[in-house]
């Protein structure tokens, strides 16, 4: 363990690493722990983050040797994130779905905080790769779809709209500048999630989902695992968005409070854009 408290000990100022977890996933070891009081980096944000390490284990010496820290998450509000092992041998993960530092509750508000969705994980050329669960597809009803449509500014497209909806967006283009799909939005509120293919920059952003905090509101991140198409299943529950890229080779989580009745969706692209659009209801 000595090498792996020297690397961590140079990523973060704070000796408080919370959370840890252990586990064995497709013949890989992994450990999980949430460091907090980080420096900004390529890939971690400032404050406090979820990683994940990948290495060896000795059963004898146990002693970890670790080769790779990744961040989980790549959103405004997961932490802490814990795994069970499912009856079938999946390993399940959940998270808290917020920042010690990033709580944007208003005050009239009866409650604080929750959990994420509950995440199938699996391990990809030494990447986690994180899915819902299949268990949320027995809620899925009203299944809207639109295949290949082609459009140029902002569009609504009829019948993709809600707040608790499982909606998959993929981007069929090759040339072009930027999307951004808003979501929980009405006149004057929204949350914007938008990628911008020359900087090859994913951003999640709820400026105007009626914070009146000085917290965080933006996050960047690069695309990690260019394809030729781009998919992305933004799964909104109320007040919470957690946004999978490319079957879970990346993910966005973040808690928003704009009103319930705040329900659309629309697509913006300065360009000719091609998408294909699916979304289900989600009804429990």
């Amino acid at each position: 363990m000595k090498k792996l408290i020297r690397i961590l000990s140079l990523m973060v100022q704070s000796c408080l690493w919370e959370c840890p977890d252990f586990f064995k996933l497709d013949g890989e070891q992994i450990l999980i722990v949430s460091p907090q009081d980080m420096c900004e980096s390529d890939a971690f944000h400032n404050g406090n983050n979820a990683i994940y390490l990948t290495g060896t284990y000795d059963n004898k010496t146990h002693i970890f040797d670790y080769q790779q820290a990744r961040a989980i998450d790549d959103g405004i509000d997961f932490y802490a994130p814990q795994t069970l092992e499912a009856p079938d041998g999946r390993r399940i993960m959940v998270a808290w779905m917020q920042s010690w530092d990033n709580f944007i509750k208003p005050v009239h508000q009866k409650w604080a905080n929750m959990m994420t969705l509950p995440r199938e994980l699996s391990m990809k050329d030494g990447h986690l790769i994180q899915q819902p669960v299949r268990e949320l597809n027995q809620y899925h009803t009203n299944h809207v779809s639109y295949d290949h449509y082609h459009f140029t500014n902002e569009i609504t497209l009829p019948g993709i709209s809600g707040r608790m909806i499982d909606l998959t967006v993929t981007i069929h283009s090759q040339n072009y500048h930027e999307c951004t799909i808003s979501f929980a939005k009405n006149d004057k509120y929204h949350v914007d999630f938008s990628y911008n293919k020359y900087k090859n920059i994913l951003e999640l952003d709820r400026s105007h989902c009626g914070m009146i905090r000085d917290c965080v509101a933006i996050r960047r991140k690069k695309l990690r695992y260019v394809h030729d198409e781009l998919k992305m299943r933004i799964i909104l529950d109320r007040f919470s968005a957690e946004i999978f890229i490319n079957d879970g080779e990346q993910v966005f989580s973040t808690t928003f409070y704009t009103p319930l009745d705040a329900k659309d969706i629309t697509f913006s692209s300065p360009d000719d854009l091609i998408i294909s659009v699916d979304q289900y209801d989600i009804v429990l």
